[in-house]
């Protein structure tokens, strides 16, 4: 997470009971002292740690990408929002009443789905059958909330279980970029499936990220969560290579763009 906007160099971020510190890049080989980024998420005001690094999340809410970015929490309080000042954060602003459940926490992504340079929230919602979309709203200056959830898809009523509908693959659930799309991607029991998002909405149908390069991995395990699966642009490209876990070490396959 790159606080102070000094990108590619990504610095420290972690949550204590205290707060939300942060360690800086010295910008040559380490970090420097860490330091208190927010204390409002800290037990003083009634947050608990677990809670904290289950919702904490960064994303370009008030400002479009080029700017550093700000900080998201979700929780059962709903989703807040505290701009990111470079060498803190500030107050956080209630931005949605959705009370993200433990279980959709897991789920939680930020992406910028629609291109306009402010990300979104993207979560699984088990009890309505649905992943939803919160698209950011802005005024003259910026983003100023987040929009009512919209569903983008629906799996409720289906008898079969996916990688969109097991609960216990929540984790490796994530939004990746291939080529110019961005996809809906998860763990399943058959490899990585993706759905592209196209007009407002995630393909219902799914594809195999390669129809033959997981199905038959004995020691394929996505209930291993999120340290299945992670998603980084590896080479330059602008797509996205999935990393995931076997007993062998980590493997790597570029996404495809379709």
């Amino acid at each position: 997470m790159d606080v102070d906007a000094t990108a590619p160099r990504d610095d420290l971020v972690y949550a204590t009971s205290g707060g939300i510190w942060g360690a800086l890049s010295n910008r040559h080989a380490g970090f420097g002292q860490p330091k208190l980024l927010s204390a409002y998420f800290s037990a003083a005001h009634g947050w608990d740690v677990k809670t904290v690094q289950e919702g904490l999340r960064f994303g370009h809410f008030i400002k479009r990408g080029l700017f550093a970015k700000d900080l998201l929490m979700a929780s059962a309080r709903g989703i807040l929002v505290a701009r990111n000042f470079l060498d803190s954060f500030g107050v956080p602003q209630l931005w949605s009443d959705y009370a993200a459940s433990p279980a959709a926490l897991a789920t939680l992504q930020v992406r910028d789905l629609n291109g306009d340079g402010f990300d979104n929230v993207v979560v699984r919602d088990l009890a309505l059958g649905q992943v939803l979309v919160l698209t950011t709203r802005t005024g003259g200056l910026g983003g100023i909330a987040l929009n009512a959830p919209q569903a983008w898809m629906t799996f409720a009523g289906q008898t079969n279980s996916t990688g969109w509908s097991d609960p216990n693959h929540g984790a490796t659930i994530g939004v990746a970029r291939f080529g110019k799309k961005m996809m809906l991607t998860a763990g399943s029991t058959t490899g990585v499936i993706y759905s592209t998002a196209s007009a407002g909405a995630f393909n219902a149908g799914w594809r195999h990220l390669c129809n033959t390069c997981y199905t038959t991995l004995t020691d394929w395990r996505p209930e291993r969560q999120a340290a299945a699966i992670a998603w980084a642009d590896l080479d330059g490209s602008g797509s996205e290579w999935v990393i995931f876990t076997r007993n062998t070490g980590l493997e790597i396959a570029p996404g495809i763009t379709p």
